[in-house]
């Protein structure tokens, strides 16, 4: 039953939203005793846990099996060996390694039930090679497991957190809740928001800033959970689904219409964990002579902020030295209070602060924003008055690599998982669509699903410079042809980013009709919801780096 516990409990970390599209890589590593420790499984060693890994990592799980005869104790030193030799291996040295340990027992090699010397001094060597690495130890028991002894283990390799107020530490939990602990072992392993299991009835606040909430239920019967918004509606009406027996989960993509107090029921006794992510944008107003500060949503929804009290900070830096802080408590906040008059040259960086244990004010995903105050501006963009269009957001921090609410990880889950961080996705700019680029859009009438445009090139614009959409404003749909002639909107690649150039048709521009004359543009990052207009949702999806032609 251990085991069958132990599967379960990994197969549900990998459908975590919170590790998803960050770069994270997994992997799954079996341990115990005899020659075969620790035991590799083949096509199980690390992977990014996005584009579809993440059933491969559940499917890895399934061959966790019982151990038997000279191969069925506990051997800690062999597996964290293992992990060792493989981050002193590996040739990325940016990635930051992070061990989860899921045990039901206690350190016991051979089996005998007796800690010899020479074993203690093995265990002493290996933990002192994860301490040498910066490798920290998560530690998760159950069953026989001592907590003591774990405790001992995280204690020694413990290392300053990054971005987030969370600390290696070790627990012992029951064991029909170890899959939920674990999630929320994996939330501050990599500065997410994981809340720990808490009892039916349960209310949370999502705030403004969030933009996917994560409800995982294990429930004390088999009839589904309720989940109610702050405005009545069932988000998770017919969406809760059974990931494991009696484990139910839906996950919310949540607009920031309706923040607040959200609430939980399920049958009396049920536990809850909640997942909250929001991606937000963080630049100054202009560059090089910022006048303020700029908060908001990555998916370009307005941010309501009225409904919350409490909102991230901002540390002000000129060249590395503190000027100030300041509360982004609405889109744009000057910079006067804190900085004065602008200097003429230096880098002027901005730093929010968001890694938060306070009830309201969850960990968000945003970069440092950085404004080069002695480079020339930038070119303009003519926007008419009755159009509201927000200065382009930066580069994504999944694009620069640098998400500062998220240490780069390498998992190693137990029964040890090993695992990744963030690596920069590197995309070689051009100025074309890479070959594979796919073009799709929300689906009018079932917010759910996405469907191919129509028109001349359909999903696939690969390999083309400029894509004209064309909106039906009867049905929402889209259909993507070959640029020239009239459309709504041209799309293109600007600085590794999708270019939005919404347009409209000259009545008889140099004595052509139907010539398309730009009106606005905006940039927005690949991989993510674009809004068009109201109603009209798509989004942009290159291969993945590894496809890229070289000289692309």
């Amino acid at each position: 039953k251990d085991v069958q516990l132990e599967r379960e409990a990994v197969q549900s970390i990998v459908t975590l939203q919170t590790i998803k599209k960050r770069g994270i890589r997994v992997g799954v590593v079996p341990f115990s005793s005899g020659k075969s420790s620790p035991r590799t499984i083949e096509g199980c060693d690390l992977v990014p846990v996005d584009d579809g890994n993440d059933l491969l990592l559940a499917e890895c799980a399934k061959k966790i099996t019982r151990q038997f005869s000279d191969s069925g104790n506990t051997d800690f030193a062999g597996a964290f060996n293992f992990v060792a030799n493989t981050v002193r291996e590996s040739s990325e040295k940016d990635r930051v390694p992070v061990i989860i340990l899921l045990t039901d027992g206690i350190y016991d090699p051979d089996g005998n039930e007796i800690t010899s010397d020479e074993e203690i001094k093995s265990l002493d060597d290996s933990i002192a090679s994860l301490s040498d690495l910066k490798i920290p130890i998560w530690a998760l028991g159950f069953g026989q497991a001592n907590l003591e002894a774990l405790t001992r283990y995280s204690e020694a390799t413990r290392r300053e957190s990054l971005n987030c107020d969370a600390d290696a530490n070790a627990r012992i939990v029951e064991t029909d809740s170890i899959a939920i602990q674990l999630k929320v072992i994996v939330g501050e392993a990599t500065c997410s928001d994981v809340s720990a299991p808490e009892p039916i009835p349960s209310k949370r606040f999502v705030h403004p800033l969030i933009d996917t909430v994560v409800v995982t239920v294990s429930s004390k019967d088999s009839n589904p959970p309720t989940l109610t918004s702050p405005s009545g509606k069932s988000p998770c009406a017919k969406d809760f689904r059974e990931i494991s027996e009696r484990i139910f989960q839906c996950t919310v993509l949540e607009d920031g219409n309706d923040p607040g107090i959200w609430t939980v029921d399920a049958a009396s006794g049920s536990l809850v964990t909640w997942e909250f992510f929001g991606n937000v944008l963080l630049d100054f107003d202009s560059c090089p002579e910022p006048t303020a500060v700029r908060l908001a949503r990555l998916d370009g929804n307005p941010v309501r902020f009225e409904a919350a009290d409490l909102w991230p900070s901002v540390k002000v830096s000129l060249d590395g030295s503190p000027k100030g802080d300041l509360v982004l408590d609405s889109e744009f906040v000057a910079l006067g209070s804190v900085i004065g008059d602008v200097p003429e040259s230096g880098i002027l960086t901005a730093e929010a602060i968001t890694g938060s244990r306070r009830n309201g004010l969850p960990r968000l995903n945003v970069k440092v924003a950085k404004c080069d105050l002695s480079a020339p501006p930038a070119p303009s963009t003519t926007v008419p008055p009755t159009t509201t269009i927000p200065p382009p957001p930066p580069p994504s921090c999944e694009e620069l690599g640098n998400c500062p609410t998220s240490p780069w990880i390498w998992f190693v889950l137990g029964l040890v998982i090993i695992g990744g961080g963030f690596a920069a996705l590197r995309w070689r700019r051009s100025r074309i669509f890479p070959a594979g680029t796919i073009l799709t859009q929300k689906s009018p009438v079932n917010e759910r699903a996405w469907i191919e445009p129509a028109g001349e090139l359909g999903s696939d614009i690969g390999e083309t410079k400029k894509v004209a959409i064309v909106v039906d404003r009867t049905s929402k749909k889209i259909s993507a042809n070959n640029y020239g002639g009239a459309c709504d909107f041209i799309i293109s690649v600007s600085r590794g980013q999708v270019l939005i150039e919404s347009s409209q048709v000259a009545d008889d521009a140099e004595g052509q009709d139907g010539v398309v004359s730009q009106v606005s543009s905006r940039i927005e990052p690949f991989g993510m919801n674009i809004e068009l207009e109201r109603g009209v949702v798509i989004r942009v999806e290159r291969p993945d780096s590894d496809e890229l032609d070289e000289n692309e």
